[in-house]
């Protein structure tokens, strides 16, 4: 499946409905964190959304990179 700003957003919104249900509340602030600013970048990004997860990926801390990296394994999954 082509992951589309809308598709993302969308999965996004479900990542953190799930961390939020199943996580502890330190995990779901962490991951809102980390997360919403993509959500804002999806709305000015017109190219491939998997790029910009990557892009993001190599310019996090490390903790980041543990949301997004979770976050890129719940998308390939669903």
């Amino acid at each position: 499946m082509k992951l589309t700003n809308e598709n993302l957003n969308k999965y996004i919104n479900l990542y953190l409905n799930d961390v939020d249900d199943y996580g502890i509340e330190t995990e779901f602030l962490l991951a809102e964190s980390v997360l919403s600013p993509i959500k804002g970048l999806l709305t000015e990004s017109k190219g491939d959304c998997r790029l910009m997860l990557e892009s993001q990926l190599e310019n996090s801390s490390s903790y980041e990179r543990e949301v997004i990296e979770d976050f890129m394994l719940y998308i390939e999954n669903i």
